[in-house]
């Protein structure tokens, strides 16, 4: 039976040790409801990424900042528009246009998370 393992860090750009684990457990459901939580705490204390393991590869890499996609129309072409805003519970955030299929609008944004963990090496363990 595998071990899911929950880690945690309060670094924007994590090093390889800025990561804690917060549970290790066999129940796999227990470790992604933990993913689900960010606590509150406030800056600097917040919590910026979660990832799981399960045995020694990760599954999920998490931050407490979820996109809010908006339909704002078509435009004169007919093609769709889309707001999408990234914000917090403090309202710190940004936001940005796209157009197309939600399908390709949504592909879009997980390619840039992708990079993003890419980039800032977030999935190093």
């Amino acid at each position: 039976m595998p071990i899911y393992r929950v880690q945690a860090t309060l670094k924007t750009f994590p090093q390889r040790s800025d990561w804690t684990t917060i549970l290790e457990t066999e129940d796999r459901d227990r470790a992604r409801a933990a993913t689900n939580t960010f606590d509150g705490r406030p800056y600097p204390n917040k919590t910026y990424w979660q990832r799981l393991f399960e045995d020694d590869a990760i599954i999920l890499i998490r931050k407490p900042i979820k996109p809010r996609i908006t339909c704002m129309g078509r435009d004169a072409n007919g093609v769709q528009r889309w707001w999408i805003t990234y914000t917090n519970e403090d309202g710190i955030g940004g936001s940005h246009g796209a157009h197309g299929p939600l399908s390709a609008v949504v592909g879009d944004l997980m390619r840039s998370h992708h990079w993003y963990i890419e980039r800032h090496r977030l999935a190093l363990t």
